[in-house]
């Protein structure tokens, strides 16, 4: 049989035209290559559709797969930026690693890990700064590898510039994998961090062709908006975890300063108090602390320019970013005439 793909410019009317005619032939062309990728390419009973089925990846060398990508995406610690821990802050400090993070999406209570039994292939999971998406997602995949229902493939998409460098790195990984059939899988869950840092539109859209049929979970910041996914949004540390994270790291301290309890619900906030010894009272202090800390023995002008970036960049309407942030630390320099 045939299938026939036509691209419509116009109603044939009196105001017929041509000036859509190219986007209607684009549009026309991009639908019938979709369908040329999903349908199959002979009859199942053919010796190539057989041969297709045989050539599918083992589930050992999936798992191989996901482990290299779980191992190379561990979330780097902030305590790295502290040298030595006390023996009851290493403890709190790990106690919050393990706290399993619920997710919300229009008033209903869920984890990361219930996703994979939602109806809905596409979710993405949203927080601010600081509120443990990544290591949420990482957390999850790394339960889904050890006995999950699926294959977790963790991609640090937000680090990547397009599509093109993702399945570069995942055919270096995968060694002989085919690996747009291995995202296809159903064995498999591809997941995404960083998806709202991912390059512009043009290239997330790229993706998703590919993606449309897998099932996807991702995070993002706060505010981005896909229309292709199911929003989460990560909640809060509850109190009593903020509360045993305290006590665990300093046994003798009373209860927490209500001043302090909005930041410390968040868990970068909450490790920076643990690991700046839990002497601050607000979050200004908390967060100069932390600036004082990691600007020890640098240049007085130097801090005084990482400073005026940081500042600038916080006040920036158009939300912040890696690129934005250099910008301005080399705009505050040349006016500060820092070398």
């Amino acid at each position: 049989g045939w299938l026939v793909v036509r691209g419509i410019c116009d109603y044939c009317d009196s105001h017929k035209g041509d000036d859509w005619q190219g986007y209607a032939a684009c549009v026309a062309a991009a639908y019938a290559r979709a369908i040329l990728e999903e349908i199959p390419l002979c009859s199942p009973k053919s010796t190539v559709t057989r041969e297709l089925k045989n050539r599918a990846p083992s589930e050992e060398a999936l798992r191989a797969l996901a482990q290299k990508l779980l191992f190379s995406g561990t979330p780097p610690s902030i305590s790295r930026l502290f040298g030595k821990t006390s023996p009851s802050a290493k403890l709190a400090l790990e106690k919050l690693a393990a706290t399993l993070r619920t997710i919300q999406s229009s008033n209903k209570v869920s984890a990361i890990g219930n996703l994979v039994q939602e109806q809905d292939l596409h979710h993405i999971v949203i927080g601010p700064p600081g509120s443990g998406k990544t290591h949420a997602l990482w957390q999850a995949s790394s339960g889904f590898l050890a006995s999950g229902p699926l294959i977790p493939l963790y991609i640090q998409i937000g680090i990547a510039a397009t599509w093109a460098e993702i399945m570069q790195q995942l055919s270096a990984a995968g060694d002989s994998l085919d690996i747009a059939a291995t995202l296809r899988d159903p064995r498999v869950c591809v997941v995404l961090d960083g998806w709202s840092e991912f390059s512009a539109d043009s290239e997330r859209a790229h993706a998703m062709n590919l993606l449309h049929g897998s099932r996807v979970i991702a995070n993002g910041r706060r505010g981005f908006s896909d229309p292709r996914f199911n929003t989460w949004e990560i909640d809060p540390l509850p109190s009593a975890v903020v509360q045993d994270a305290i006590t665990t790291a300093f046994p003798e301290r009373p209860a927490i300063d209500p001043m302090l309890e909005e930041i410390l619900q968040i868990p970068l906030g909450l490790s920076l108090y643990i690991l700046l010894g839990g002497s601050a009272t607000t979050c200004g202090e908390l967060l100069s602390s932390f600036h004082a800390h990691l600007s020890r023995g640098f240049p007085a002008e130097f801090r005084r320019v990482l400073a005026g970036a940081v500042a600038s960049s916080e006040l920036e309407q158009r939300g912040r970013s890696w690129s934005r942030f250099t910008n301005e630390l080399q705009t505050q320099a040349l006016e500060g005439k820092l070398e």
